[in-house]
């Protein structure tokens, strides 16, 4: 199988083979408390999206929602399952996104620890050029002690520090577990933790919200 998971084909392949461990995911109950608080009607984008699971729940909490993933096979999928949906689901690179496209909140969930961490200062500019002041970052990061991938493991440290030059730490909390296939693992190495944050002045936003999670493995 493709082994650089910045390339679509990566995923495709997984999807293809059926190994995709990362499906099926819950939402936190504190995310969705959250998410119930922003106005009805805000935009909301979900990069790479897989097949959209969190699509009907952000619908139905009001939000007008676009999905991407660059993998064809994940749109497929995605398409398939929301066809009677209100969603604007697309085919893209998230990176290539046009930077005028801003957003009243960008949801990810497990989307920087499936990029290669070459990419992650990358994630960070582009979440800068579309989230623009008063607008809302919320994702699902996996903190684990894990340099091979996907999914790369990050520290809750680490991860302040890629995004401390638009975002700073307000508040920490336990988090529930969110992905499906976790039994078992050591409470040791995978960490789980809501974090809320603040975006700094010097790119004029103002508040965003990560929500950081223990995500199951991806094949390698």
């Amino acid at each position: 199988m493709a082994q650089d998971s910045s390339l679509p084909d990566f995923w495709d392949v997984r999807y293809q083979q059926g190994v995709t461990p990362w499906e099926g995911a819950q939402p936190d109950v504190l995310m969705q408390r959250f998410i119930a608080s922003l106005p009805p009607g805000s935009r909301v984008l979900l990069p790479g999206c897989g097949s959209a699971a969190d699509v009907r729940w952000l619908l139905q909490a009001g939000m007008q929602v676009d999905a991407i993933d660059f993998s064809h096979e994940a749109i497929r999928r995605a398409a398939a399952a929301l066809q009677d949906s209100p969603v604007r689901l697309w085919q893209a690179d998230f990176f290539a996104l046009d930077a005028a496209a801003h957003y009243d909140l960008v949801f990810e969930r497990a989307f920087l620890c499936a990029l290669p961490p070459r990419r992650w200062k990358d994630y960070t500019q582009k979440m800068m050029q579309l989230i623009p002041s008063g607008a809302y970052l919320a994702g699902v990061f996996f903190l684990a002690d894990k340099a091979k991938g996907p999914p790369f493991g990050t520290s809750r440290e680490a991860l302040q520090q890629l995004l401390a030059e638009g975002f700073e730490l307000m508040d920490c909390q336990p988090a529930a577990r969110l992905c499906r296939c976790l039994p078992g693992r050591s409470s040791g190495w995978y960490g789980s933790a809501s974090l809320l944050l603040t975006a700094g002045p010097r790119n004029n936003l103002s508040y965003s919200v990560v929500t950081v999670c223990a995500c199951c493995e991806m094949a390698e």
